[in-house]
Formats: C-alpha cells, sequence, structure tokens
C-alpha cells in the first residue's frame, strides 16, 4: 500500500470538520477529512446565526450557495429560559453590528448544509473520503 501523507487529518465530516478542513486547506495545507457516513446523510436541523451566514460561511465562500439553497430566512428569535414563563424574544436587526444585509441567518436543513459545506471542503481542495470510519490513531517518530 503506498505511503500518503497530509499536513493534517480531519476525523468527521460534519460542520465543524467541514469547515476546519476548508480553512486550513485555503492555507494551503494538504488534508484528508475522514467520514464515516456517505452524504447526505440524516441530521436535525439547525438554526444558524448571522455570525454563522456572513462570517465564517463568508471565510469558506458558500455564501451564494446558502442563499441559492432555498432556506427559510430568520430575522430573530425566541427562547424560553429555565423555568420562567416569559419567552425571551431578540430581532438580529437590533444590533448596530447586524443591521441590513446581516439582519437574518438560515434555519437549515443539516443533511443539505452538511452536503453544501463537505462539497465545499473538496472545491478547497480537502482530499474527502466519506464511508471511512476513524477506529484509532497511530503515532510514532514524532508523527501522528
Amino acid at each position: 500500500m503506498p505511503v500518503e501523507e497530509f499536513d493534517v487529518v480531519v476525523a468527521g465530516g460534519g460542520p465543524a470538520g467541514s469547515t476546519v478542513a476548508s480553512l486550513v486547506a485555503m492555507q494551503g495545507h494538504r488534508v484528508l477529512l475522514l467520514e464515516k457516513e456517505v452524504f447526505p446523510r440524516y441530521q436535525i436541523g439547525e438554526s444558524l446565526l448571522p455570525s454563522t451566514v456572513h462570517g465564517v460561511c463568508r471565510l469558506l465562500g458558500v455564501t451564494d450557495e446558502l442563499a441559492e439553497a432555498g432556506f427559510p430566512k430568520k430575522k430573530g428569535g425566541t427562547f424560553r429560559w429555565g423555568a420562567r414563563p416569559e419567552p425571551w424574544t431578540f430581532s438580529f436587526g437590533l444590533s448596530e453590528r447586524m443591521t441590513g444585509s446581516a439582519s437574518f441567518a438560515y434555519q437549515v436543513e443539516r443533511a443539505r448544509f452538511d452536503e453544501i459545506l463537505l462539497n465545499n471542503a473538496k472545491r478547497k481542495g480537502v482530499e474527502v473520503r466519506e464511508g471511512c470510519s476513524v477506529t484509532g490513531v497511530i503515532e510514532g517518530e514524532e508523527r501522528v
């Protein structure tokens, strides 16, 4: 079996794994991402925040793809906190840092959102292997 060398190996292709793999690859490093499932795979939905959509997703270069995916836009939210019956409601547009075009986020379908991020990692040069479980780590000679 030929020896392959990578600067970074990422275990897991969900949002965190795909994001870190993409960002590291964008800095010129050789990245291998191993994901035990094959995408798209079912995950519970996710309520994103403006800093994710207009910050992290912009850095990754997927903001247009998110806009085209047809995810519902949200302009705020409501929480019930602890045992108190009063809801805590907020609007993103009330913050001076999130006015105008940055005053919304998305309620995403995770299977589609995760696939967008994983495919983006591939476009950024990450070697992605789906259906590959990480079962252990081998250390030796100052390398992992």
